[in-house]
């Protein structure tokens, strides 16, 4: 990324024709937060926060196999369709995620995944 001095709220992204504000990207820590959280619910990798009985929430890391609804197919071997693991940090940069996201945890929630 290189910036515009004479543009100093927007940045350039290199390798593209496009400039995107950097409040767009304001509400996410960084670009790979955003991308796995428009993710989640499909096949591959998602992030989104689960919230607990107590009130708390966890940012959880999870993997489908499948689209959500798609039938399994029949294996001799046992799958898993589903796989979760709770992040305290971002994997990209970072940041501690309930820290950053504090004012924003019910927004990102996707109580829908739950496993």
């Amino acid at each position: 990324m290189f910036s515009d001095s004479k543009k100093s709220n927007r940045f350039w992204i290199q390798n593209s024709s496009k400039t995107i504000d950097q409040s767009e990207q304001a509400s996410f820590c960084c670009m790979g937060i955003e991308e796995f959280h428009k993710c989640a619910g499909s096949r591959g990798f998602g992030i989104f926060t689960k919230r607990f009985d107590d009130g708390e929430y966890q940012f959880m890391l999870q993997y489908r196999a499948m689209d959500n609804g798609a039938s399994a197919p029949f294996t001799k071997s046992p799958l898993s369709l589903v796989s979760e693991i709770p992040l305290k940090y971002c994997p990209w940069c970072g940041v501690n995620l309930n820290e950053f996201y504090k004012d924003k945890l019910g927004q990102m929630e996707r109580s829908d995944l739950k496993l």
